[in-house]
């Protein structure tokens, strides 16, 4: 993702300011006015500008503006009219943003616990199912296995099919046969 940034120029160096502002740095922000800091000032230090000497207000605004565009906050900022200060402007900006933001949230956390009460039972139903199959399954296996095993019982050995052939050989050997094979 692109870091959103406006470049400005003062006493002949350049700076380049990040505009794209992360969630902590708001609530940072906010928290900063609602601590009693100037408007102004916590702007400057939302976007890492408090240390730049020789900053006019124009540059100042030109920066806050691009923090607006940058984030969004058009629709929000155009949308408040108590006051000129384009500085307490942005913080009832911000404000507005937040608000927006945690509703959403709260919304959206609201339809997830809704989802999970709706699919918890035909969940748990459904597991029951699974598992009552899956035991019918088990039992049908074992019988199956136990049949299997009974069928296995009533045939010979491989020691045994060799004794009754050498027996066979030794009747042949006399002229004898089985029931099968007395026309031969």
């Amino acid at each position: 993702m692109e870091k959103k940034s406006i470049k400005i120029v003062i006493d002949g160096k350049e700076h380049n300011i990040k505009t794209d502002i992360t969630l902590d740095k708001y609530e940072e922000y906010i928290k900063n006015i609602e601590d009693g800091m100037e408007h102004r000032l916590a702007f400057e230090i939302l976007v890492d500008i408090s240390n730049i000497i020789n900053l006019d207000d124009n540059t100042k605004r030109e920066i806050l503006h691009a923090v607006i565009n940058d984030n969004g906050l058009q629709k929000y900022y155009n949308s408040i009219n108590e006051t000129d200060d384009e500085f307490k402007k942005f913080y009832l900006t911000a404000n507005k943003y937040f608000e927006r933001i945690y509703d959403n949230l709260k919304e959206s956390i609201e339809k997830l616990l809704d989802f999970k009460s709706n699919i918890t039972e035909p969940l748990i139903k459904g597991l029951e199912a699974i598992t009552r199959i899956n035991e019918e399954i088990k039992l049908s296996m074992q019988k199956t296995l136990q049949n299997i095993a009974k069928v296995q019982a009533a045939f010979p050995s491989k020691k045994e099919i060799e004794q009754r052939k050498k027996q066979y050989i030794k009747w042949a050997k006399f002229g004898w046969t089985t029931l099968p094979f007395e026309s031969l």
